[in-house]
Order: C-alpha cells, then sequence, then structure tokens
C-alpha cells in the first residue's frame, strides 16, 4: 500500500490513483467537494506572483467583475496561513458580493486574511466558480463561464502580470496555445 501526498486540488488525482495501490491520501490545504462532470471541464488561470498591493487591487476589482456575470450571491471562507482558529477557519459565509471587501477588511483586521499570505476563497454556491486569493501570492480562478474568465485574463495581462491558463494538464503563460 503506498502513500499519496497531495497538496490542494485532491479532485485532480482521485482518478490516477485508483487501482494504483495507493490506500492512503495526505490532503494538505483545501480538498474541495467532488465535482460534476460540467465543472470538470472548467478553465482554470492563475494570475502569477503579486504583491500584497495587487492583490488588494484585484480584491477591489472582484465585486464589479463577478457582478457583470450576474455573481449577487458568494460563500466566502478563510484558509491556509490564516490565523483563524479552528472554529473560523474553512468556515464558509454566506454574504452578497458587494459586502466582499468589508469581509476581507474585518478578516485583515482580526488578523484572519493577509493578501498575499493566507488564503481567502470567494465561490458561487453552484460552485461553478471559485476565486482563490492565494497564500502564494497569486490568484486562482476556476470557472465554468469562459467570458468570465476571460475578463480576468484579459485584466492580467493588460496589467502585465505573467499568469498562466491550463490547457489540458500543463500550466502555459498568458498568449501561449
Amino acid at each position: 500500500m503506498g502513500i499519496c501526498l497531495v497538496r490542494d486540488g485532491l479532485h485532480d488525482f482521485r482518478d490516477s490513483i485508483r487501482g494504483r495501490g495507493i490506500g492512503l491520501v495526505i490532503a494538505i490545504g483545501r480538498v474541495p467537494p467532488e465535482r460534476s462532470e460540467a465543472h470538470n471541464k472548467t478553465l482554470l488561470v492563475t494570475s502569477g506572483i503579486l504583491t500584497a498591493d495587487q492583490v488588494r487591487a484585484e480584491l477591489e476589482a472582484a465585486p464589479d467583475i463577478l457582478r457583470r456575470y450576474g455573481i449577487e450571491q458568494v460563500v466566502a471562507c478563510f484558509g491556509i496561513g490564516s490565523k483563524a482558529n479552528i472554529d473560523e477557519l474553512w468556515k464558509p459565509h454566506e454574504i452578497h458580493i458587494s459586502e466582499l471587501l468589508e469581509f476581507a477588511q474585518t478578516g485583515i483586521d482580526r488578523g484572519l486574511f493577509c493578501p498575499a499570505e493566507s488564503d481567502l476563497f470567494v465561490t458561487v454556491p453552484d460552485n461553478s466558480t471559485e476565486l482563490k486569493f492565494c497564500h502564494e501570492s497569486d490568484i486562482h480562478l476556476d470557472s465554468t463561464n469562459d467570458a468570465l474568465i476571460g475578463e480576468f485574463a484579459q485584466r492580467w495581462k493588460a496589467q502585465g502580470f505573467s499568469g498562466f491558463h491550463k490547457v489540458g494538464k500543463r500550466w502555459v503563460p498568458f498568449g501561449a496555445a
């Protein structure tokens, strides 16, 4: 029996470990729920490494962008890097998109969120879109909405971010096939 260590994204590895003698999977970070077949066909982009100020600016821009695509309600939670106690870590908070900045600022004030040093997940309740302000100083966007992905990718390219998008199982720089 083998052991498989997975960091975030456990859903990407479920099929690859079946039948391979892996008896124990240790997941570090957020273990997302099972996703529908449609959701597995999403496009994934990441901003590339950002400063804390750039993460804050993208956090400020996110509500208006999400609202343009009809997203009004989100579920927000704090993850890796947060100084939240166990009762607050990963605790989902259902909020209106207009409350996102206040939620993040309250998290900053309470030491629960530090842009570019801890995680803030913003997920649409049907799991069709997830925006992760990551502890690794970047932003991840996973969505079934290609136009939404395109708007964030264009915004990040225009600002000179060295982002990537996923093509199959490979990560390629913005602008590459």
